[in-house]
C-alpha cells in the first residue's frame, strides 16, 4: 500500500527535508502536529548574551534586540571621595551586538530600555559613536575591536549583521548597559521570497502569493523548517506535489471528478463503494487568535481573535511576524474559517488513473457541493483512495475591521548639551557676609535636564564632584552691546536685548523690592546684575529694563559687554558651589559637567580662580580736598563683608591701602585708616611743585585680583 498524507509527505518525497518536512507541511492543518516541537517564541525585544544563542535572521523590516559578542570591561572616567556617589558615575562601555544572521540594508530607531534612544532620521538622544557593519560576506572587522583583540585575530563576523558601541555613557541606565532594540531594515522583498529564502535548501517551489500588510519576519528558531513552518502558516502557504515536486502557495490545481469514477471496486462482483462525507464536531475552534508585532506602535506586540458563538477550541499561532492589525485580523479569519471547514471530510475511492492525484490538490466532485482539497491519498488493489477536507465558500464574509490599538509615541528628544559658566564673585550675592568661593551654573536648550558637576586641577587630577546643577535657569545671548553703566544706583539708560535659548523659560519682570532681596539676578560674561521689567520683543527676544550693575562687587567692564555675550540667569537653589581657598589664587581649574546630552567626559570649563572671596573691597566715595595751607586731604568709606556697605572694617581690624596719585609725577603712599594728608612741603620735594591737579586711585591690600581691591580712579583739581 502506498500512503501519502501531510504530516507523512517527508518520507513519500525523501531527499534533505526528510521526515522533517512532513511535520512542517502538516502543521498548516493541524497545529498539534508540531506544536510541541518548536521552541516557545521569544521575546524580539529582550537583549541576550548566553553562549550558544541562536541569532535570529531579519527578513523585511522588524524591530530586534541584539545578541551580546563582544565587551570590553566598563570604564569608569572619573571617581570623587570616599562614599560618593560619583564613585560610579561617569562609567562608558564599549561592545558588540548581533542583530541579524543575514545581510541587513540599515538601521533605523533605536530603544534603550524601551525609551526612544535614536529616531528615524539618525539622531540620538546624547552623544554616541556607533558603527553599523550591514552582514557582508566580505566585511572588515571594526576598528575598535582590532585596536583591542590585535590586528589578525579580531573577528570580522563575516555574514552577520552587528552593531559596534564605543564608549557609550551609561550613567543615565543605572552605570550598566541598556537593553538596546533596534528597527532593522533587511530587505524590501516579499514574504514569498522570504519563504523561498527558508526552503531554498529543501528542493522546494515557493509561488507568489498575496500578504499585504506583512512588512517583516523574524527567523527566531533553532531549526530552519520551523521558522519556515511558522511563516507558511501565516501567509496561508498550502503545500502540493504536483509532477511530483513539493510546491508551497500559489493557486493549487483543481480537477473535477466524473460522477462514473465514484466508487471504484477492483473486481466487477464488488459493490461500488459510495463516497463517504463526515463532519467532526469538536474540531470547530470556538476562537482562533493570531500573536505578531504592530509596526504602527513601535512594533509592540498585537493579538487579533476570530471568535464564534460555541464551545470548542481555541487555537492560535504566534508568530514572530510585523503586519498591520488588519492583516493579523485576516489571518485570523482566514484559519478559522478553513478549520471550521475542514470539520466536515470526503473520503472517495477511485479508479487506478486517479494515482496522478496528490496531496493539495483540490477537488471538485460531480454531485457533491463545494470543493475539497487532498490531505491523504492511497493506492492498494489498483484502487486510489482519496481523503479531502471542505474548503469555505469562495464568498465567505469579510471579517470585520481590527483595531490596532493607540500608541503614545516618545519622540527623540536628543539631549542638548550644557551651557556651562561660572564666577567667582568677591561678595556672597545672596549671603554678603559669607564668602562666596566658585559659583557654577548652568542650563540649555529645550529638553535640557540638569548635570552633575566635577571640579579637577592641575594635569592628571582625579575630578572630584561638587554637586550639581537643576534645570529651570533661563540662558541666552545678548544680540545688542550693553554698555557700562553705575554701580551705585539704578541704571535706567541701559536696556540689553537679549535672545533666550528655548520659549518655555523666559525671564520674567518682578518688583523692585523683589530685586533688592535677591531676585532676577543674571551673569552676563563676569558681571552679575539684575532686572526690573522683561519685556517681549517678538520671537525669542527680550528686553531687560531696571537694571543694578556690578552686584556682588563684580567689575563692571569699562568698555561694556559685545553682543554675543552668553547670558545665564543665577539661582541658589540650583547652582553648585566650591570654597576657595587663599592658596588657590591663580590656580588653573577645569570644570566637568556630566549631563545626559554631554559628551563623554562631560562638557568642560577651564578658568583660573582669584580667591576674590578672600579679597578685601576698594573703598568707595573718594574725596580729595585742598587745605588752607595748601596740603591735600584724601579720603574714602570702607566696605566689608561683614556689613556689605560702608564704613566697617573686616572683622574690626584696620584695612591698609596704597594711594596712588597721579599728575606731575606718580607718588604711592600706605596708609591704614580713611584718609591721607599729602603736605605741600612733601609735594614740592616729590613734584617740584605744589600738586593742584591729577589722579586718586586707592587699593586694598590684601589677596585676590587688584580689580576688585582698586577704586575707580578719582581725578581732581583745584
Amino acid at each position: 500500500m502506498a500512503s501519502m498524507l501531510f504530516s507523512t509527505i517527508g518520507q513519500a518525497v525523501g531527499g534533505p527535508l526528510g521526515g522533517a518536512l512532513g511535520a512542517l507541511l502538516g502543521g498548516t492543518i493541524d497545529r498539534s502536529l508540531f506544536g510541541a516541537r518548536r521552541a516557545p517564541p521569544r521575546d524580539l525585544f529582550v537583549q541576550r548574551s548566553a553562549y550558544g544563542e541562536t541569532i535570529p535572521r531579519v527578513f523585511g523590516r522588524a524591530r530586534q534586540a541584539g545578541i551580546l559578542i563582544w565587551a570590553q570591561p566598563v570604564q569608569r572616567n572619573r571617581s570623587g571621595g570616599k562614599g560618593s556617589d560619583s564613585a560610579r558615575r561617569g562609567t562608558t562601555a564599549s561592545f558588540a551586538l548581533a542583530i541579524s544572521s543575514g545581510p541587513i540594508r540599515r538601521i533605523g530607531r533605536i530603544w534603550a530600555d524601551g525609551r526612544e534612544f535614536r529616531s528615524a532620521d539618525g539622531r540620538f538622544a546624547g552623544p554616541v559613536t556607533m558603527r553599523v557593519h550591514p552582514g557582508l560576506d566580505g566585511q572588515p572587522p571594526d576598528p575598535l575591536i582590532v585596536a583591542a583583540e590585535g590586528a589578525g585575530r579580531a573577528p570580522a563576523y563575516r555574514g552577520l549583521a552587528y552593531v559596534v558601541f564605543e564608549n557609550l555613557a551609561l550613567a543615565e541606565f543605572g552605570n550598566r548597559l541598556p537593553n538596546l532594540s533596534f528597527e532593522v531594515f533587511a530587505d524590501e522583498e516579499t514574504p514569498s521570497h522570504w519563504l523561498g529564502a527558508l526552503m531554498e535548501s529543501a528542493e522546494c517551489t515557493v509561488r507568489p502569493l498575496l500578504s499585504d500588510g506583512t512588512v517583516g519576519f523574524v527567523a527566531d528558531q533553532p531549526r530552519w523548517r520551523d521558522n519556515a513552518e511558522l511563516l507558511a502558516s501565516w501567509i496561508g502557504a498550502d503545500p502540493a506535489y504536483p509532477d511530483g515536486q513539493l510546491t508551497l502557495g500559489g493557486e493549487p490545481r483543481e480537477i473535477l471528478i466524473p460522477a462514473a469514477d465514484l466508487g471504484a471496486v477492483p473486481a466487477p462482483e464488488q459493490e461500488p463503494a459510495t463516497p463517504e462525507r463526515a463532519i467532526a464536531m469538536e474540531r470547530r475552534p470556538g476562537a482562533w487568535s493570531v500573536g505578531y508585532y504592530d509596526p504602527e506602535r513601535d512594533y509592540q506586540r498585537g493579538l487579533q481573535t476570530e471568535w464564534r458563538p460555541r464551545v470548542g477550541r481555541e487555537l492560535g499561532l504566534d508568530a514572530p511576524v510585523i503586519a498591520s492589525a488588519a492583516a493579523a485580523r485576516e489571518v485570523a479569519a482566514l484559519r478559522m474559517r478553513r478549520a471550521e471547514a475542514g470539520a466536515e471530510t470526503l473520503q472517495i475511492a477511485l479508479p487506478m488513473r486517479w494515482i496522478f492525484l496528490a496531496v493539495g490538490d483540490v477537488v471538485r466532485v460531480e454531485g457533491v457541493a463545494g470543493r475539497w482539497r487532498v490531505v491523504r491519498q492511497t493506492t492498494e488493489a489498483l484502487i486510489v483512495t482519496i481523503v479531502c477536507e471542505a474548503l469555505p465558500p469562495a464568498g465567505a464574509r469579510t471579517p470585520p475591521a481590527a483595531d490596532p490599538g493607540r500608541s503614545l509615541p516618545s519622540p527623540v528628544q536628543p539631549a542638548p548639551a550644557t551651557l556651562l559658566r561660572a564666577v567667582e564673585p568677591p561678595v556672597d550675592p545672596w549671603a554678603p557676609t559669607s564668602r562666596p568661593g566658585l559659583l557654577v551654573a548652568g542650563s540649555g536648550a529645550a529638553g535640557w535636564a540638569g548635570a552633575t558637576i566635577l571640579f579637577s586641577s592641575g594635569a592628571g587630577a582625579e575630578p572630584v564632584e561638587i554637586g550639581s546643577i537643576a534645570p529651570g535657569l533661563w540662558a541666552g545671548t545678548l544680540l545688542e552691546p550693553l554698555p557700562a553703566g553705575p554701580g551705585d544706583i539704578w541704571d535706567e539708560r541701559n536696556q540689553p536685548l537679549v535672545e533666550v535659548l528655548e520659549d518655555e523659560n523666559a525671564p520674567l519682570s518682578t518688583t523692585a523690592e523683589a530685586v533688592l532681596a535677591g531676585g532676577n539676578l543674571l551673569l552676563v560674561g563676569g558681571e552679575l546684575l539684575q532686572f526690573r521689567e522683561a519685556i517681549h520683543a517678538g520671537g525669542r527676544s527680550y528686553r531687560l529694563r531696571g537694571l543694578l550693575r556690578g552686584r556682588g562687587a563684580t567689575v563692571i567692564p569699562p568698555g561694556g559687554h559685545p553682543a554675543g555675550t552668553q547670558v545665564i540667569r543665577l539661582d541658589p537653589s540650583r547652582i553648585a558651589r566650591r570654597p576657595v581657598t587663599v592658596d588657590e589664587e591663580r590656580l588653573a581649574v577645569t570644570l566637568h559637567a556630566e549631563g545626559r546630552g554631554d559628551p563623554p567626559g562631560g562638557t568642560t570649563l577651564e578658568l583660573s580662580l582669584t580667591a576674590a572671596g578672600h579679597a578685601p573691597l576698594a573703598p568707595c566715595h573718594l574725596q580729595a580736598r585742598l587745605l588752607p595751607d595748601g596740603d591735600l586731604h584724601f579720603s574714602w568709606i570702607s566696605r566689608s563683608r561683614q556689613s556689605f556697605g560702608w564704613g566697617s572694617e573686616e572683622a574690626g581690624m584696620p584695612q591698609p591701602y596704597e594711594c596712588r596719585i597721579g599728575g606731575p609725577a606718580a607718588v604711592s603712599r600706605q596708609v591704614s585708616g580713611h584718609a591721607l594728608v599729602w603736605p605741600v612741603a612733601d609735594q614740592i620735594a616729590e613734584t617740584g611743585a605744589p600738586v593742584r591737579a591729577g589722579t586718586l586711585q586707592v587699593i586694598a591690600i590684601g589677596a585676590g585680583p587688584e580689580a576688585v581691591r582698586a577704586s575707580p580712579p578719582l581725578a581732581f583739581a583745584f
